[in-house]
């Protein structure tokens, strides 16, 4: 079937004229041209969604960190406040400034005795 239509292409003279060859070159040109700025488009688009995922995950990584400071601050904070109650004690107000301390960094009696 295939030879058949070659046979056909070869002898028909019309495709052998130079405006006719010029004018396939160029609609296969064309092909080519439309499937690279697709190609092109593809590529943008992907590299922008890149873009946009990577400040994304940056500014959830900056939130995360922050409260993972914050989090050993509390902690740093409920070891030295379990291990100076007794100076707190020991001065006027410092009861009420304990616990003032200990609320302020989210901490509790029971978790500061833990330690």
């Amino acid at each position: 079937m295939r030879a058949k239509t070659d046979t056909v292409l070869s002898s028909n003279k019309s495709y052998e004229s130079p405006e006719t060859k010029h004018y396939l070159l160029a609609v296969i040109m064309l092909d080519l041209l439309s499937i690279y700025v697709l190609n092109l488009v593809v590529t943008i688009a992907m590299f922008t969604v890149l873009v946009f995922r990577a400040w994304v995950e940056h500014k959830n990584y900056r939130l995360m960190w922050k409260e993972l400071e914050w989090k050993r601050t509390c902690d740093t904070a409920g070891k030295l406040l379990h291990a100076e109650k007794s100076l707190f004690t020991k001065v006027e107000g410092g009861e009420e400034l304990y616990e003032m301390l200990l609320e302020l960094f989210s901490t509790n009696k029971l978790t500061t005795q833990s330690y």
